[in-house]
């Protein structure tokens, strides 16, 4: 039960608001807490995790994880996360941890948006290319793993529970 919290805005940094989201949802995940920023011209991103350690508990599981040019925060279970590893190192992808994070990472890496699809469990997480400068809210179709979202005309705010965007 990870906590994530993140922030999009064309006006400005919310460092200290996450800090705070991050703060009133640290009972989702005790064992971690990581920050990562990025700012350029039009856009300032902010992504924070509160991490519960389950399936790869060591610290190569800690998140935001990054990839390349790509960050993610992830809250949930993808269910064939080892099928899917098993994919994509036959397509020679390596990996550093035995989390499903980072198979979120090296299948959005490989298949782009269609890596979504491939996707089966419960789960919400943002994931951001710094590449091609674009965010990703993505969520289970059931919509077990909740992500509430608040939007004003410059920024669009993100939490795993209402209390956090309270910041």
């Amino acid at each position: 039960m990870c906590g994530i919290s993140f922030y999009y805005s064309m006006k400005s940094e919310y460092r200290g608001e996450m800090d705070e989201s991050l703060a009133r949802t640290k009972h989702r995940g005790p064992d971690f807490t990581g920050t990562e920023y990025y700012i350029s011209e039009n856009n300032y991103i902010g992504l924070g995790h509160n991490r519960l350690s389950i399936i790869d508990t060591s610290d190569a599981g800690n998140q935001p994880m990054i990839r390349s040019h790509l960050t993610i925060i992830f809250n949930g279970e993808i269910f064939n996360f080892i099928a899917l590893r098993d994919q994509l190192i036959e397509k020679g992808y390596e990996f550093t941890s035995h989390s499903d994070t980072e198979v979120i990472l090296a299948a959005f890496e490989e298949l782009g948006v269609a890596s979504f699809a491939k996707l089966k469990g419960m789960f919400s997480f943002v994931l951001f290319d710094s590449r091609d400068n674009k965010l990703f809210i993505v969520r289970d179709t059931i919509g077990i793993k909740p992500i509430y979202l608040y939007q004003d005309k410059d920024s669009v705010f993100g939490c795993s529970e209402i209390k956090g965007l309270k910041a």
